[in-house]
Parts: structure tokens; C-alpha cells; sequence
């Protein structure tokens, strides 16, 4: 699934005193690597951190290591309690790498239509053969039947997800990408019962902001001042370049999509510039496989050769001497390049 990368505000990251930057923590947790994570923990003694850290350290072992937490649904829907459950259990068995992706997504599936059949009598339910040709489908129409608003059957990055909520209202926007102007209609998603198994495995530090489907844009109505730069930068250019690129291009791979939408993003960026080559800094790995992080990884990379002649410059500072309008410009001339390679979609 592309879409837009919600960090959450106020956590104390920035001033933390210890030389453990816990933002540098979640950017494992979004790699999918929660069994790393574990083990930098291990490493922090408590007697080195701060009280909101401790119980960041104590949250994460009971939910990934003795997994006795008490976890909070936000809803008292057995279905949907369940549910989550089944994907709960597939998330840490690959964010601790106790499966690889393909036999845990075995699992799942195999898991879902379990439940699914046998709790498939009465009431609004369909035959069984629905259930076993695409499970997926038959929970998304499920929730749909019971009134619910959802996303459930697809992936964010290498894991299936599920994104529920209860009411939504939609608003059109105008956006300017680096080369045409376009206007879009905006669902604002509101009474989030869950957004995903980035929020779970960071306790909702991070989390999907939005994604594109079919002809509008959907957006995590808490996540954003819809005045702020980091909507009409991070959210709005970002998913309409999305928009825009899954309109007119034959398919690209997932990371290239965020590659893209980064570069849209910091062609528009002004007050948030630093911020977000920081956290794409922060963000990146060398991995095809992690759509994010690469993409993140991409972006830097070839800013860095653009404007330092340099492979990969991570020092923020280096970056904060760089004006801004000439990263915005040479964020623009490096996506117009992409696009020059890119294939346009046959009428």
C-alpha cells in the first residue's frame, strides 16, 4: 500500500540526553525488525533512562517478548476483536522473524478463513466457498455489512494490514506537484479502531497518515492541521503525486512510488524542509524490500550526488547549510528525470 508516513508529535526523542536516539528505535519497528529492536533494548539499562524511555523498553517486552499485555481494542465488536487477534499473531511472528513473510501470509490466510467458517452461520453471512476463494474480501464486506468503514485487503510494505474506523467526511483540495495543478477529494477517516501494524509495532508513534484508492484520497483525520505545512507537504503533495502516478503509469514497484512521492514532497517543502531529510535520514535502509525505507534511502542518495558529489551524506548539519530552494529544485529535477523513464498507460 503507498501512502503518507504519520510520526506522531510530543515524545521526548528530541532532548533525550542518552546517546540511544529512540526515533533511530521505531525506524527498526518500520523495517519490520521488532527482533533487533529487542535486542538494542537489551542493551539500555535501566539506570540509563528516563521514565517515559522505561516504559517505552517495558511496553515492548510485553507485547513482543513476554506477551502478556493487556491490549486495548478500542471496540467491543467480538468479530473485530478476534480478528485482530489472528493478525496480531501474524505481525510478531514476522516482525520477530519467527516466520519468513511468504509462510506467515500462509498462515494468516489459513488462519482467516478458519475463523471465518466457523463463525459463518446465520445472519448476513455467504456461502463458504466466498470465504475460501478470498477471505480477504468476505471480512472487508463483513465489516462494510456492519457499518463500519475499512482497508483490509492489502499490504503496507511486506505485511497485511487491516485499517478500521467508524465515520468519515470528505473535502476537496487543490495541489500543485512540480508540473501540473490538480484538484482532489480528500476523505478525512475519524473514530480509528485500528490503523495498521506500523501503529502496533511502535504503539502508534508511527503510522500510515493516508493512502490513495480508487479516485480519491484517504486521510487519518487526527494525524494533521489541515493548515500546517506538514498536511499540504507530507500528506496532500505527497498522496496526489501517488494519485497521479497510479493514473498514468504502468505499474512500479511499491518503493518507487514512495521514491517519488518524496521527492514531490521536497520539491514543495519550506519550514519542514530539515525536518523531513532528517527523517528520511533516519528512515533509510539499502532495501528493496522495505518500501519506505528504501525509498528513503534512494532520495538521499541521489540528493547527495546532486548537490555534494557525494554517494550518501547523513549529517543533518551538512544539510542544513544547503538552501532550501535548491533542494526544492533539485528534488524537482530528479523527479522529472524518474518520470522520463517511466512508461505511460495504454488508453
Amino acid at each position: 500500500m503507498t501512502g503518507s508516513y504519520h510520526i506522531l508529535k510530543g515524545q521526548n526523542s528530541e532532548t533525550m540526553q542518552n546517546k540511544f536516539n529512540f526515533k533511530s528505535l521505531y525506524s527498526y519497528a518500520i523495517q519490520e525488525d521488532v527482533k533487533s529492536l529487542l535486542y538494542v533494548l537489551d542493551t539500555l539499562p535501566d539506570t540509563e533512562l528516563n521514565g517515559e524511555e522505561i516504559l517505552i523498553k517495558e511496553k515492548y517486552y510485553r507485547r513482543f517478548r513476554t506477551q502478556d499485555e493487556v491490549y486495548e481494542y478500542n471496540t467491543a465488536d467480538k468479530l473485530i476483536k478476534d480478528m485482530t487477534d489472528i493478525y496480531t499473531n501474524y505481525w510478531k511472528s514476522v516482525l520477530l522473524k519467527q516466520k519468513s513473510v511468504a509462510e506467515a501470509d500462509t498462515v494468516l490466510i489459513n488462519n482467516l478463513k478458519n475463523y471465518l467458517l466457523e463463525n459463518s452461520g446465520g445472519g448476513n453471512y455467504r456461502d463458504n466457498t466466498e470465504i475460501n476463494s478470498d477471505p480477504l474480501k468476505y471480512f472487508s464486506g463483513l465489516l462494510t455489512g456492519k457499518g463500519y468503514f475499512c482497508n483490509v485487503e492489502g499490504k503496507t510494505g511486506n505485511l497485511y494490514d487491516i485499517y478500521i474506523w467508524r465515520t468519515q467526511d470528505t473535502t476537496d483540495f487543490n495541489v500543485d506537484l512540480p508540473d501540473e495543478n490538480i484538484r482532489v477529494s480528500v476523505i478525512f477517516m475519524k473514530d480509528i479502531i485500528t490503523l495498521g501494524w506500523e501503529e502496533y509495532a511502535t504503539f502508534g508513534y508511527h503510522y500510515p497518515g493516508g493512502w490513495p484508492k480508487d479516485s480519491v484520497l484517504y486521510c487519518v483525520a487526527k494525524a494533521y492541521n489541515t493548515s500546517e505545512e506538514k498536511f499540504t507537504v507530507s500528506y496532500l503533495t505527497h498522496e496526489a503525486q501517488h494519485f497521479q502516478d497510479i493514473k498514468k503509469y504502468e505499474e512500479i514497484p511499491s518503493w518507487h512510488f514512495e521514491y517519488r512521492a518524496k521527492l514531490a514532497e521536497l520539491s514543495r517543502a519550506d519550514e519542514t524542509m530539515y525536518k523531513l531529510l532528517a527523517a528520511f535520514i533516519r528512515g533509510a535502509k539499502n532495501d528493496s524490500t522495505l518500501s519506505h525505507p528504501y525509498a528513503e534511502y534512494c532520495v538521499i542518495r541521489d540528493l547527495s550526488k546532486k548537490i555534494f558529489g557525494d554517494e550518501f551524506v547523513s549529517d543533518t548539519g551538512k544539510w542544513e547549510s544547503v538552501d532550501i530552494e535548491l533542494i526544492n529544485r533539485s528534488s524537482a529535477e530528479l523527479l522529472r528525470y524518474d518520470t522520463s523513464l517511466l512508461i505511460l498507460k495504454k488508453d
